[in-house]
């Protein structure tokens, strides 16, 4: 069965990952790979999801 691509892990929610990590914050992790909070907090959560 296929995972829906939301559900997969990608490079680029790992790459979101890695710049919550270095800056601690989403917020500035969003502004640091210009996009909004929202797009970090659903990849954080995606990852928080996994198994």
């Amino acid at each position: 069965m296929h995972q829906r691509n939301s559900e997969e892990i990608t490079f680029r929610k790992l790459e979101v990952l890695l710049a919550y990590m270095e800056t601690g914050n989403q917020t500035r992790a969003a502004e640091l790979l210009n996009v909004s909070t929202v797009s970090v907090h659903c990849a954080l959560h995606c990852l928080r999801s996994k198994p």
